[in-house]
């Protein structure tokens, strides 16, 4: 699989962990909020990649979903853009490209185009491609993990009801905006922002790097 720098820090913070001693601090202030359960051992709970365009942040995100289904069994990850249309014809394109890439176990997976989900069979793990305006599944059952993509056009009211019936970790993605509702959460300590561009894509073609760099409106190294 072809990895860029921005999948490989996606995958260290979806990875990353807490210590014994961070798990009984997060545990005690679980207990005293009288919150049903354990709380996770993931050290973040909100991964926010922020970047310009090339930097690969969607695709890199979507990898990452990819491995998930072929290591755990059962999860059920949910896809969100704008609109259903944009979901699918946009982020659910760029799934099957990555699957495409897997010559191995490329072929196990299973796509279901009325419903907009792929299976991978060996583990029965699921991904849907649907949208913020699919209000029945916004407040629907729930979710293992969420991805947001360009989450600064879904509404904060669709974002917080969708983060509320995620079980594990939410993934956002979006390019630099201010005044944008999730900036507060930069001192959560549950949060982690990555930032990167197109420099961070190896793969990034050379024509589209000297083009981006042509007119990139921000300042290098201010997100």
């Amino acid at each position: 699989m072809k990895a860029t720098v921005t999948f490989e820090l996606t995958r260290e913070a979806f990875k990353s962990r807490l210590t014994e001693e961070e798990y009984e601090v997060r545990l005690e202030e679980h207990r005293e909020q009288k919150l049903p359960g354990d709380p996770l051992w993931n050290r973040y709970l909100q991964i926010v990649s922020v970047g310009g365009t090339r930097s690969s942040k969607t695709y890199s995100v979507l990898q990452l979903l990819k491995l998930e289904m072929q290591e755990r069994r059962n999860l059920d990850i949910k896809v969100w853009r704008k609109t259903k249309i944009e979901c699918r014809s946009i982020c659910r394109k760029d799934f099957r490209a990555i699957i495409r890439e897997d010559k191995k176990y490329g072929h196990l997976f299973k796509e279901h185009l009325q419903d907009g989900t792929i299976t991978y069979l060996p583990t029965e793990s699921m991904i849907t491609f649907t949208g913020a305006d699919m209000i029945g599944v916004v407040m629907g059952a729930g979710q293992t993990i969420s991805f947001f993509n360009e989450v600064n056009f879904i509404s904060e009211h669709v974002y917080n009801q969708v983060c509320q019936r995620t079980e594990e970790v939410v993934f956002c993605d979006y390019n630099p905006s201010s005044g944008f509702y999730l900036e507060p959460y930069r001192n959560n300590p549950i949060t982690k922002f990555i930032h990167t561009t197109f420099m961070d894509n190896y793969y990034c073609p050379p024509a589209s790097a000297v083009k981006a760099l042509s007119y990139e409106p921000w300042e290098r190294g201010s997100y």
